[in-house]
């Protein structure tokens, strides 16, 4: 009812209750619990599933409706709508299409759609002033496959809130090759994510190794990540981005993270940073470290026994037993 009362007629607000409509429950796949299910639905679109809940959430509730007020994919036409659409986000997500009738646009429409709360996204065709400026860009990502033509989608990393920033680009012909929204998903995050409990989260839902590199503290951390950075880090980087999508390497500070670091039982004479890899965060998944110099091969070479199943777990004590405790 406070969401409604603060919306000024632009959203319609009804009420169901899932255990007397079983058939209308049915059939929009809502649950029936301590906490309400909210279902948005908008003309043309169908059914979309808001996350908000509970009666203290009216603020969350809105924020999220009032996504689904602007179209799913913005059009843009000149090389100042290009600069508005990544205005003020740190993931911009623009396609590139021949024109709005092209399957491939339709395909990138409905993404948009089933993404709009998670990114934002835009679109222009050839012809444009807008179309030219993301040529630029695609061809910069993706060298003579960007030139002339480009179809696809291009995502933007803005360096902002600590954001390495930079541009990677999807060609359309690879749009049936893979899981597209991983895709955005993945390239959304920078090469080495500074650790926190969200970063973790999405991680944990793409289901990747983690590549767990320590520093002693935050002013570490900053410089780890900076231009200036020791050749140990830029070594480390460079293999992040190389296997972007099939490792995530996450910084982690010595200071605020000492347990996760003890679970490596890294060697003594070990100086940070420091590499350790595992499947999961999972507190009992097995824990790899790596003791020895950071050089892209070292490091390559410990990831590749890693994915061999050659590699020894690091164990702070003695082995586990082969039989369970009785």
């Amino acid at each position: 009812a406070a969401a409604a009362l603060s919306v000024d007629g632009r959203v319609a607000f009804g009420w169901a209750d899932a255990r007397e409509e079983r058939t209308l429950r049915a059939s929009l796949n809502a649950t029936c619990s301590y906490e309400c299910t909210h279902l948005l639905h908008v003309r043309n679109e169908g059914y979309s599933r808001v996350r908000a809940r509970g009666e203290w959430e009216s603020g969350a509730l809105l924020n999220e409706v009032a996504l689904y007020l602007r179209p799913a994919v913005a059009r843009l036409e000149s090389e100042t709508d290009v600069e508005a659409a990544r205005r003020g986000n740190t993931v911009s997500v623009i396609g590139a299409f021949e024109n709005f009738a092209a399957d491939s646009f339709k395909f990138f429409d409905g993404l948009a759609k089933r993404e709009r709360t998670s990114f934002n996204m835009s679109a222009a065709v050839a012809g444009t002033d807008a179309y030219r400026q993301l040529l630029s860009a695609a061809q910069d990502a993706l060298g003579d496959q960007g030139g002339a033509g480009f179809s696809g989608i291009l995502l933007f990393r803005e360096p902002l809130a600590r954001k390495d920033g930079g541009v990677v680009a999807l060609a359309a012909s690879d749009f049936n090759r893979g899981n597209v929204s991983r895709w955005l998903r993945v390239h959304s995050l920078d090469d080495v994510e500074r650790y926190s409990w969200e970063v973790r989260g999405e991680l944990e839902a793409m289901a990747l190794p983690v590549a767990h590199v320590f520093v002693e503290n935050e002013a570490e951390a900053d410089a780890a990540l900076a231009r200036s950075a020791p050749p140990s880090m830029h070594a480390v980087r460079a293999v992040a981005k190389r296997l972007k999508g099939e490792v995530a390497f996450v910084l982690l500070q010595k200071t605020t993270a000492a347990f996760m670091f003890e679970d490596f039982n890294f060697d003594p004479s070990s100086r940070l940073p420091a590499l350790g890899l595992a499947p999961s965060f999972e507190y009992d998944a097995p824990k790899f470290a790596h003791n020895g110099p950071l050089t892209e091969d070292a490091i390559d070479a410990f990831i590749e026994r890693f994915r061999k199943g050659t590699l020894k777990p690091s164990l702070k004590s003695a082995p586990a037993p082969a039989e369970g405790w009785r």
